[in-house]
Parts: C-alpha cells; sequence; structure tokens
C-alpha cells in the first residue's frame, strides 16, 4: 500500500488537482490508519470535485431561455425545410410570380 501512496504522489506532483488520487490516497491513508492525511485528501478531493449540479442547472436555464438552441442541441433534429416563411421558398415564388408574369 506504501508504493500505491508514493505512486498517488508522483501523480499529483504533476496534476495538483488529480481527484483519483485525492480519492484513492484517502482511501489508503485511511487503511494504514493516517487519518491525518486521509481527511487531507478528502477534502482536497472535495474541493476539486466538480459540481454537476451546478451544470445541469446551467443548462436547462439556458435551454429554457432558448427554444432554437435547445432544438438543435437534442440528440435527433428534424428541421421543416418546408415551413412557411423559409427564404428558399420565398426566393421560388416570386421566380414563380416573374415567370408567371411574362
Amino acid at each position: 500500500m506504501l508504493k500505491a501512496a508514493e505512486q498517488f504522489q508522483k501523480t499529483l506532483a504533476l496534476d495538483s488537482e488529480n481527484l483519483t488520487a485525492h480519492f484513492n490516497l484517502a482511501q489508503l491513508y485511511t487503511q494504514l490508519g493516517d487519518e491525518q492525511e486521509a481527511a487531507f485528501h478528502r477534502r482536497e478531493h472535495a474541493k476539486y470535485l466538480p459540481d454537476y449540479n451546478a451544470a445541469d442547472r446551467a443548462i436547462a436555464i439556458a435551454r429554457r431561455a432558448n427554444p432554437a438552441a435547445d432544438h438543435a442541441a437534442q440528440a435527433t433534429v428534424i428541421y421543416p425545410l418546408q415551413r412557411p416563411g423559409a427564404a428558399e421558398l420565398a426566393a421560388e415564388g416570386t421566380a414563380q410570380a416573374v415567370s408567371s408574369a411574362k
């Protein structure tokens, strides 16, 4: 277990915010009986743990604020191509009107 702790410490030397290393060191130090080190790594793990709920709330708010972006962000998007007011349809209608006027 000490070798594993050494490896995780090396990881933290490269990346001090590594969640996996802090979590595993907290577990290892608990098993080794070093509660002070275990508590430190539990605090560090909690400090760097992303708040997934905040991200989900922000996404939900953004999607409600912009229905078009919400629609475009869906897994499968079906766009109505023959809708009234589409630019291509307006151009075709103008072209047909011009050709029938001749």
